[in-house]
């Protein structure tokens, strides 16, 4: 199991373009802690299919309000093969570049390359 960070952007922006984005510290919010196998069951668990996604039991800790996962927010994987941090595209994720996540304190310590 992995341990992943949820980041919300903040005011939310439906239909964002995640070319050039700027993770800056006041753009995000740190709403989740999980442990799954791979980030795309991350990114499954912290929406709301079924139920609120804050009940599944994968969920360590997080920070309400809060709203399900979408274009534009940030998965940090801390550890495993993949570890970094990984920005959802409309499909799929892109990991992000350390350039990209330089303003943002809770970010730049991961090893983006």
């Amino acid at each position: 199991m992995n341990k992943y960070h949820v980041f919300h952007r903040t005011p939310y922006v439906p239909r964002i373009n995640t070319d050039d984005i700027q993770c800056l510290d006041d753009d995000y919010v740190h709403v989740a802690i999980l442990h799954c196998p791979s980030i795309d069951k991350a990114f499954e668990l912290t929406n709301s299919i079924d139920f609120a996604w804050w009940n599944n039991v994968e969920i360590e800790w997080y920070k309400e309000p809060t709203r399900s996962t979408s274009v534009g927010d940030v998965i940090v994987c801390d550890g495993g093969r993949f570890t970094g941090a990984f920005i959802v595209e409309s499909v799929g994720f892109r990991k992000l570049k350390q350039k990209e996540v330089i303003n943002c304190e809770r970010l730049e310590k991961i090893d983006n390359g």
